[in-house]
């Protein structure tokens, strides 16, 4: 069905999504990740997809950052107006701050993604036989064509 292109002798790491090698698209899993991508390419199907896996990047959040901006955001509507200096970040505001942050990069699920180095070379023909029957019978009614279309005559 599909081979790693690319190994290590480390284990490698486990996408969290997976795509077609230089498309924007990401699905939860290799499977619906090819299976959109056939139907994408419908009628035009290639004979091999190359799918990447993908994590996605870790978001980052400064407790300090985000604490400076609530306590700015305050002063600029109910501080002195005369008043000279901001108002300071207390130790209760600063670890209020910290789980605050925590728990958002908890719950926040990031689209930015990279390639983890994982990549599966997917030959469409077996992949269908065992995953799509019917796209498999479209594809084979086309006779000698290749799943792309083409005869494979160069003219």
């Amino acid at each position: 069905m599909t081979e790693q292109t690319e190994q290590t002798d480390q284990q490698q790491p486990v996408p969290d999504v997976w795509g077609e090698e230089g498309s924007e698209y990401l699905y939860a899993s290799l499977g619906e990740a090819i299976a959109q991508c056939l139907e994408q390419r419908h009628p035009d199907i290639p004979e091999t997809l190359t799918m990447v896996g993908l994590r996605r990047m870790k978001a980052e959040l400064r407790p300090s950052d985000v604490l400076e901006s609530v306590l700015e955001e305050l002063d600029d509507e109910w501080a002195d107006p005369n008043g000279i200096d901001p108002t300071k970040p207390t130790p209760a505001m600063i670890e209020a701050a910290e789980a605050f942050c925590a728990t958002v990069l908890l719950e926040y699920v990031p689209w930015a993604c990279e390639e983890c180095g994982v990549k599966e070379v997917v030959d469409v023909r077996e992949w269908t036989r065992e995953n799509d029957p019917e796209l498999l019978a479209r594809i084979e009614a086309n006779g000698s064509e290749t799943p792309n279309g083409s005869t494979g005559e160069v003219k």
